[in-house]
């Protein structure tokens, strides 16, 4: 329940338009490791978001796929090329791959499951927009803007390591 990533983007691009954004930066920051698990709601949704996060990244991608998504299609994702090279040995390779596939099938059947932990995700967002960025973001540079941003993450995260998290301290603090 910390914050580990946050990034500024001109207008409002989509959701799925930066999953591999996020993936990328929580890689080299050492944050993503092999056979994590990816909790996102269903905007971060696309054929190719679960493709790159299986085969680049090497992790379970829990996105919540929406109604006219073919789970099939899902799993149909192949192993990527460079097992093939000779760099790694193939058989354990293509084995890890079967293995994030099926706990990828495992966890995707008890979705209802991580409901309660994404509404806890939701309730600190709700604590970041409404508790701490009240006002509209009108800043006309970059870094002001980048800043303010960062002040309230910050404390976001303060209140959470703090041990502030069940679902009513955080509505409450979001309401204040």
């Amino acid at each position: 329940m910390r914050p580990v990533y946050f990034c500024l983007h001109r207008g409002s691009p989509h959701d799925s338009r930066i999953f591999l954004e996020i993936l990328k930066e929580l890689k080299r920051k050492r944050i993503l490791r092999k056979e994590d698990r990816i909790i996102a709601d269903k905007g971060y949704c696309s054929y190719e978001n679960y493709e790159v996060a299986f085969s680049v990244y090497k992790v379970v991608p829990l996105i919540f796929p929406k109604k006219n998504m073919k789970i099939s299609r899902i799993l149909s994702v192949s192993q990527p090329l460079d097992i093939y090279s000779g760099k790694y040995p193939m058989k354990e390779e293509i084995q890890f791959f079967i293995n994030l596939k099926k706990k990828f099938e495992k966890w995707l059947s008890k979705w209802k499951d991580f409901r309660p932990l994404r509404s806890r995700i939701e309730d600190v967002f709700k604590l970041l927009k409404d508790g701490f960025l009240k006002e509209k973001i009108h800043r006309y540079i970059r870094k002001s803007c980048y800043r303010f941003v960062l002040l309230g993450v910050l404390l976001s995260g303060i209140i959470l390591n703090k041990g502030f998290y069940s679902k009513r301290l955080l509505q409450a603090l979001a309401k204040e």
